[in-house]
């Protein structure tokens, strides 16, 4: 449950992009009554899936009023839970706030989260007009701050229009497992973290909304999530801080949804089929095959899937909505193979492999010898038992040449087998930045004495993904993450918070770009991900697909402790 409620702290994250769609349907004065304790009361009993927010909203009460009568449901709603407000109070507020505005023109003070676009919907102002009211206020407002909304006595003011959705709303995850019927109500969202302000500055009145639906495995009503359920959360909060960023920049609006898919077909069937799925303009699917499959049979025609957790899924060869955000297998290899071709033109390759050991690059490593073979280049092949040892090196001379040493495993188990003799040679060689290795993804993982040693060892290797800890920008992120969130992100690879902050990020911008120009960008560099996209096209048909990475990043980590990142 704990990892429910954290989910549910980073969901509320008070955003421009909408979560959920509320109506003001109801009112106080509309409430049955009863009487507590001698005292009248309203009385509104919650509904399975309400939030503090939506209840409010619903209501026409702020959130601290609602929490300020039932202090108990700071812990959040429950269904058949009893909200009570009393009436007197609910009529003498009404008579003071009357009484305050007859004294003089009306106003409002500015509370927290509040921008001036917003204030001026609120109360159906146009917005030059308060800005004439409030010199200085065109360069925002702060919390605190008594807005002048006319020069008038509210006798001569018509009164202000109910606006029918919030300023801003909520993205909150969505508990899919209930009946199509059910599942159109908003899931939970009171007891999470509230940033307080619209991360994203309200988009000029012509531009287009643009939709986006998050469909992920984020396991609410497990009472063990996971660790997969802790990543997909992870990315949840990183794709937040995102929008937060975000929130200056003009544009479109950017409405986001998320779902639970709850690692079920037919949770992901039943999301697809919710009546707003069908504005969808982007849809993040889940990893597993056939619900990845079904995400893109329900997807409306013109929208965008893109998947980001499933590596060997070809799905976007057949289908031309999907984008493949991870470069393939067969591209990864043929690009990593043209980037080793070009970094150790002149150097010997020599390939180690380890008798009866694992051999799990060995794809790798035959198309790299059938390439070099083809352009006639040579190599040596040492294979030694245990342990790679000196004498294994009989017959190569590091003086004569500049050498690239190739394992066939990316395992850090053998490396460390062969990281010694490897070591022992660079330091006897007349030239010892002219005796290099060459590694693997699963190297990014390295730290400590192996993470030293493949600098020492002057290492280069390829990955889709690649996080620096020394570059500002991450620094920067993983603090922020670490502020607003309260804990560090997960180590993993690719890391799921900065991967979240990317996607967030690439999404954002581009959906805004597409809702100006009519095209979504291909081409995104971010702290962890490089996007380089291009259509897929079948050789032998010449049907054309969705668009797939290309983009791999080979990383040079250098004998002084940095490293070098560069985009094939």
């Amino acid at each position: 449950m704990r990892q429910l409620h954290t989910l549910r702290r980073a969901a509320a994250c008070a955003l421009l992009l909408a979560a959920a769609s509320f109506s003001m349907t109801a009112g106080l004065t509309d409430l049955p009554t009863a009487k507590i304790n001698g005292r009248e009361m309203y009385y509104y009993e919650v509904s399975r899936g309400e939030s503090i927010y939506g209840v409010a909203h619903k209501l026409g009460v702020d959130r601290e009023e609602l929490l300020r009568f039932n202090p108990s449901a700071v812990d959040g709603l429950k269904p058949r839970m009893r909200l009570y407000f009393p009436v007197k109070e609910q009529a003498v507020s009404a008579v003071e706030t009357t009484a305050a505005a007859k004294a003089g023109p009306m106003t409002h003070v500015v509370k927290k989260g509040e921008t001036l676009y917003g204030i001026a919907r609120k109360y159906n102002i146009p917005i030059e007009k308060l800005i004439i009211l409030n010199p200085g206020s065109d360069t925002g407002v702060k919390a605190g701050q008594r807005l002048v909304l006319s020069a008038e006595t509210p006798e001569a003011v018509e009164t202000p229009k109910p606006v029918e959705t919030p300023q801003y709303a909520v993205i909150t995850p969505v508990d899919d497992r209930r009946s199509p019927v059910e599942a159109s109500d908003p899931a939970p969202a009171d007891s999470v973290r509230d940033y307080g302000a619209p991360l994203v500055t309200p988009p000029a009145a012509e531009l287009p909304e643009m939709n986006v639906a998050l469909v992920l495995p984020f396991m609410l009503e497990s009472e063990q999530p996971g660790r997969t359920s802790a990543l997909y959360t992870e990315f949840y909060k990183g794709l937040l801080l995102a929008a937060d960023e975000l929130r200056s920049d003009r544009g479109a609006k950017v409405n986001f949804r998320v779902y639970d898919s709850s690692n079920s077909v037919d949770s992901v069937r039943a999301i697809m089929n919710r009546p707003e799925m069908s504005d969808a303009d982007l849809i993040i699917a889940p990893d597993g095959y056939s619900q990845l499959a079904a995400v893109i049979e329900g997807a409306p025609e013109d929208a965008i899937v893109l998947n980001m957790f499933n590596v060997k899924d070809d799905s976007y060869r057949s289908h031309p909505n999907v984008i493949q955000t991870n470069i393939p297998h067969d591209p990864m290899y043929d690009t990593a193979i043209r980037g080793f071709m070009y970094r150790y033109e002149d150097y010997l390759p020599v390939f180690l492999s380890r008798v009866g050991g694992p051999a799990d690059k060995e794809s790798f490593v035959a198309e790299l010898k059938e390439r070099l073979r083809a352009e006639g280049r040579d190599y040596r092949e040492i294979s030694y038992e245990t342990i790679l040892r000196d004498e294994d090196f009989a017959g190569i001379d590091a003086d004569a040449g500049s050498i690239v040493f190739v394992p066939n495993s990316g395992s850090a188990s053998e490396f460390a087998k062969i990281a010694n003799a490897v070591t022992r040679l660079r330091e006897r060689a007349l030239r010892p930045e002219g005796v290099v290795i060459w590694g693997y993804p699963e190297w990014v993982t390295f730290r400590d004495d192996s993470l030293r040693e493949i600098c020492d060892l002057d290492a280069t290797i390829y990955s889709r993904f690649f996080s620096d800890g020394n570059d500002p920008r991450g620094r920067e992120l993983a603090e922020k993450f670490r502020k607003e969130f309260g804990t560090d992100m997960v180590e993993a690879v690719p890391t799921q918070g900065i991967l979240g902050y990317d996607i967030g990020t690439y999404i954002i911008r581009g959906l805004r770009e597409k809702a100006a120009t009519g095209t979504f960008p291909t081409d995104f560099s971010g702290c962890q991900s490089e996007l380089r996209l291009t259509r897929y096209s079948d050789q032998e048909t010449g049907a054309q697909g969705g668009l797939y990475n290309e983009a791999l990043l080979l990383i040079h980590y250098m004998p002084d402790g940095t490293v070098e990142k560069i985009c094939l």
